[in-house]
């Protein structure tokens, strides 16, 4: 797939468009399938309290490949869930190593939603608190950044960023997967 200010060509045909949007949905990896599990619509697998598969000691799923419910309602397919989840499985396993059980169920708590709306504009919402603007623009970059593992990651994202706002110029990175036969 390429890109330019006419539009974008895709398997090989043009679309002719002055506006690009790029969506991806969530889908659990296909291995999930080879496990066996019971998995909910999107491929999930059902998994039970503790994140673990029911009847299957020791089998933990978190993130995309798990489907949680909590309060009669899914838990949200976004990366804080999945940290939190895999924070809470880890931190099971060193228990059980150890020789204990854990004390409580997962629970997923919800810090927030933040989203960049525009240049120099973003909006957050936690709980009762809600702000956009500049300033929340600048908290969801620091916030983005700092949470980025490594030093070298956080550096280059710092690089790519000033010098997409100062330059004007952006990249994009696309994975494109190859066109599926119809059997």
């Amino acid at each position: 797939m390429s890109k330019d200010e006419q539009g974008v060509v895709a398997g090989g045909k043009r679309i002719p468009s002055a506006t690009v949007l790029w969506t991806a949905g969530v889908a659990a990896s296909p291995i999930v399938k080879m496990f066996g599990a019971d998995t909910d619509r999107a491929g999930r697998v059902i998994v039970g309290p503790c994140l673990d598969v029911p009847g299957v000691p020791d089998v933990f799923f978190v993130g995309d490949t798990a489907s949680v419910v909590q309060n009669g309602r899914p838990e949200p397919g976004v990366a804080q869930a999945a940290i939190q989840q895999g924070r809470y499985v880890g931190r099971l396993i060193c228990a059980r190593l150890e020789g204990r059980e854990p004390k409580r169920p997962f629970r997923y708590s919800n810090k927030g939603n933040m989203a960049v709306v525009g240049r120099n504009f973003a909006i957050l919402e936690a709980g009762p608190f809600r702000m956009s603007g500049f300033l929340t623009w600048l908290i969801w970059a620091f916030i983005h950044v700092a949470s980025l593992p490594q030093l070298q990651n956080r550096l280059r994202v710092e690089f790519q960023w000033l010098w997409s706002y100062f330059t004007g110029q952006r990249s994009s990175r696309l994975i494109s997967e190859p066109p599926r036969t119809v059997d």
